[in-house]
């Protein structure tokens, strides 16, 4: 708690004087959040908004992501910012008067977010350099070191469940648009022409293209120690069995229906079998 009281004391929301509502990004971890929030920080001036995250501010101070902000109202404000960062819908505290902003929710197939973030923890992922956070994440690394990729996911598919479902009260909000990895990775300009249609911003393409150029990196060959791993969608074809494929798909079958993705006929007959 006391550590929570001092992370509090010292942070200061970054100024802003626009007028313009207040807009949020929200994501998932490995479902292309990083690079979402990389492109709209750099957006946000372009649009007169100041970009804030309160989870990428809490993970520097090594605070759990959903420890409880009292006064959070301090730092959510109507009217000049871009509130992004989120990897999950933060429970612990409140986004003031929520439903009254406009949205976005940037999700990828959680087959894929479980291969990805199995590499995530056990190489590449940034480890906070205090707090509790930092214990956990060492813990984390060394957890994800000693296991194969398919004992990990079946360890970690259910909190990812949990994590989609957090975001259940906005997927229903007019205000609220749903972006999938799969289809904005490959052209990335029309998913920025597509945000700033979504919260009604009017920005010279040549911007948004220098923010496209900035982060549209393909490595040749996978690399196993690097945030940008591999990027393309499917990996998890090659990274676990079959057999692992069909459990998962038969966990996730809800959701994936939900958001589009496809189910193997096999997965689908085994449903209706149970």
């Amino acid at each position: 708690m006391r550590d929570i009281e001092e992370f509090l004391n010292q942070l200061t929301l970054p100024p802003s004087t626009s007028e313009a509502p207040s807009v949020y990004a929200f994501s998932l971890h490995k479902s292309g959040s990083t690079l979402l929030f990389n492109m709209l920080s750099d957006l946000a001036p372009h649009a007169g908004l100041t970009y804030f995250s309160m989870q990428d501010q809490m993970f520097i101070n090594g605070i759990m992501p959903n420890s409880e902000i009292p006064n959070s109202k301090l730092f959510f404000k109507p009217k000049g910012y871009l509130y992004g960062g989120f990897r999950f819908f933060p429970q612990a505290y409140k986004l003031e008067n929520l439903n009254n902003h406009k949205k976005i929710l940037l999700i990828r197939n959680p087959m894929d977010a479980l291969v990805s973030m199995y590499f995530s923890r056990k190489k590449s992922h940034a480890i906070p350099k205090k707090g509790l956070l930092r214990e956990v994440w060492l813990k984390r690394r060394e957890s994800a070191d000693a296991q194969d990729i398919e004992a990990f996911v079946k360890e970690k598919y259910k909190s990812h469940i949990k994590r989609i479902k957090s975001y259940k009260e906005i997927l229903s909000q007019d205000n609220c648009v749903i972006y999938r990895y799969e289809d904005i990775i490959y052209d990335k300009l029309s998913f920025l022409k597509n945000i700033c249609q979504q919260y009604g911003w009017v920005i010279e393409e040549k911007i948004l293209t220098k923010i496209v150029n900035k982060y549209d990196v393909f490595p040749e060959t996978e690399k196993e120690e690097s945030h940008v791993r591999q990027v393309h969608p499917g990996n998890y074809k090659k990274k676990l069995s079959a057999e692992t494929q069909q459990f998962l798909e038969l966990e996730f079958q809800d959701i994936l229906e939900a958001f589009g993705y496809s189910v193997s006929p096999t997965s689908a007959f085994s449903r209706l079998s149970a």
